[in-house]
């Protein structure tokens, strides 16, 4: 379906699949997993905190005695690096779609896009 010719059956199908079991979109409610997911989210969160608690005081900071600052510079440097690629990448398909579509690009228009 992300290659159908058509962009209104995209739309339509981007729509419902990414809505699906949720509150939104054309089946709203009918299979809402709100609860579950919450009750899922709040599990995960205390596992997350009794995990953490167990295991930092086995952590050493800075990592390999580096300093603090040493270890945000270099984070800082990747992030640059990917969100500029990520942003080019965006660029290019942004026009390639509104070369090919002559329209904004949407969500449900990125595969079909990308496939040429």
């Amino acid at each position: 379906m992300d290659n159908a010719k058509s962009r209104t059956l995209r739309r339509e199908f981007h729509e419902a699949w990414y809505t699906r079991a949720s509150d939104a979109g054309p089946n709203a409610g009918k299979w809402d997993n709100t609860p579950l997911i919450k009750e899922i989210s709040a599990v995960c969160h205390e596992e997350a905190h009794w995990s953490v608690s167990k295991i930092m005081p086995s952590i050493s900071w800075p990592p390999n005695g580096n300093k603090r600052a040493e270890v945000m510079d270099f984070q800082n440097n990747i992030l640059s690096k990917v969100r500029a690629a990520g942003e080019g990448n965006g660029r290019a398909l942004r026009i390639c779609s509104t070369e090919r579509w002559r329209e904004k690009l949407e969500e449900w228009d990125v595969a079909i896009t990308l496939s040429g």
